[in-house]
């Protein structure tokens, strides 16, 4: 089946994680009655059965992080009024991008926790996703370094299981939510793909990625790649290629700020890449965002992987930026999306004159860092002029959009993406 296929020789999978994995596995075949668009693949969802409502030629997602205030915290009447606003805005889901416990997560998974009983930190966790958060639109989460209890320096997540076991039980719980039969969330594993199929066999793919572990992950990187290239030989034409994850590869808040290397993330990241036998290119010079942003870009140089669009929070505030490849490969626009306003206390941006980035003609379309709020995605399908559309619009917790107009991004017949003046 699926794992086998991926081929993935057992000391490439962290060595407490594999009978996590294949407990996930086998529970995704059976709570998903796994059809998968390619067999030899695990953990990809099948939206057109998940997601209800809508029309066929256009799909919207509501996308925010950072969001994991507990109730009666401080700050949890910011996330509500998030929470409050996705209830009012039209989409047909909610993705959201890690962070999802603050400060540490869920307690690692023991023996008790494995059973198909709920305990009230489960339910507490559940009930926020579900309840407060998306209410009742179908919820698909990924993983923040606070899931993981990974912040303020280094902290081994591959050696380390409990931190580990930490983000699992996550993933465990958002499968015992529909034994309960509460409201749909969804987070099947560390990492899976999303598929929304549109007209004339074009579709939207978004990939579910565990930033915290992607750089020294062989198996997720391996998973990845496979998966791209399944689906994008499946639909191929006018497919969107979407990145969801917590780690953004360009921010304008500390973590893309080599000056803030002190602060948490060179300290953690570096650490972690030395560990997994991965040394950074440009030590105290380049910051994770920027790892990242170079992992992605080989990926699509090196091996022909296209994404049109990066979403990311980690910093607590809204960015949209837009950028093209260099001209020698000449593969249009993308969008680096930060929405990390999701109700965690609000940083300010950071210059950004120093910052590292691959890809050319850098232009910032919005910017944010004074309110809390979230970002609607609407992909569209025009059969008319035979093209497909992304549109952004960046919405405040209150409810009302801040432009005039969305950001929109239009795919031509050849399928290249190009930023509507």
């Amino acid at each position: 089946m699926g794992l086998k296929n991926l081929k993935i020789n057992a000391d490439q999978i962290f060595s407490f994680e594999r009978d996590f994995i294949e407990d996930s596995y086998n529970k995704f075949c059976s709570s998903y009655q796994y059809q998968s668009y390619d067999s030899a693949i695990p953990f990809i969802l099948d939206l057109d059965k998940l997601v209800a409502g809508g029309v066929p030629d256009k799909f919207s997602i509501d996308v925010f992080g950072c969001h994991g205030v507990e109730i009666n915290k401080p700050g949890y009447s910011n996330k509500f009024s998030v929470a409050e606003a996705v209830r009012q805005s039209k989409s047909n889901m909610v993705v959201t991008l890690g962070d999802n416990v603050y400060p540490v997560g869920l307690g690692p998974i023991d023996s008790d926790n494995q059973k198909n009983l709920l305990d009230l930190e489960e339910a507490g966790f559940l009930q926020d996703s579900a309840g407060y958060l998306s209410r009742g639109k179908p919820h698909f989460m990924s993983l923040g370094n606070h899931d993981y209890n990974v912040h303020h320096g280094v902290n081994q997540i591959r050696h380390n299981s409990p931190s580990f076991f930490r983000g699992a039980r996550q993933i465990s719980a958002t499968y015992k939510s529909r034994f309960f039969n509460m409201f749909p969330v969804h987070m099947p594993y560390r990492f899976y793909a999303l598929v929304k199929t549109l007209p004339n066999n074009s579709a939207v793919i978004i990939y579910c990625i565990d930033s915290n572990t992607l750089l020294w992950d062989a198996y997720q990187q391996d998973w990845l790649v496979k998966t791209y290239q399944a689906l994008n030989q499946k639909f191929r034409n006018h497919v969107w290629n979407i990145v969801a994850q917590h780690n953004p590869v360009f921010s304008r808040g500390k973590r893309g700020d080599p000056s803030s290397f002190s602060y948490d993330d060179i300290g953690m990241y570096e650490g972690l890449l030395r560990v997994h036998g991965v040394e950074p290119r440009r030590l105290k010079t380049i910051s994770m965002a920027s790892e990242l942003s170079d992992y992605y870009y080989n990926l699509e140089l090196q091996d022909g992987l296209k994404f049109d669009a990066f979403l990311g929070a980690h910093d607590h505030h809204t960015s949209i930026v837009k950028v093209a490849y260099p001209t020698a490969i000449n593969k249009g626009d993308k969008l680096l999306i930060v929405a990390g306003a999701g109700g965690g206390k609000l940083q300010s941006f950071y210059p950004i004159s120093n910052q590292h980035l691959n890809w050319e003609n850098f232009r910032s379309l919005y910017d944010n860092d004074k309110e809390y709020g979230f970002c609607k995605m609407t992909f569209s399908y025009n059969a008319g002029q035979g093209q497909s559309a992304l549109a952004v619009m960046p919405i405040g917790s209150d409810g009302t959009e801040r432009r005039s107009d969305p950001i929109v991004l239009v795919k031509n017949v050849e399928g290249v993406a190009q930023l509507v003046p």
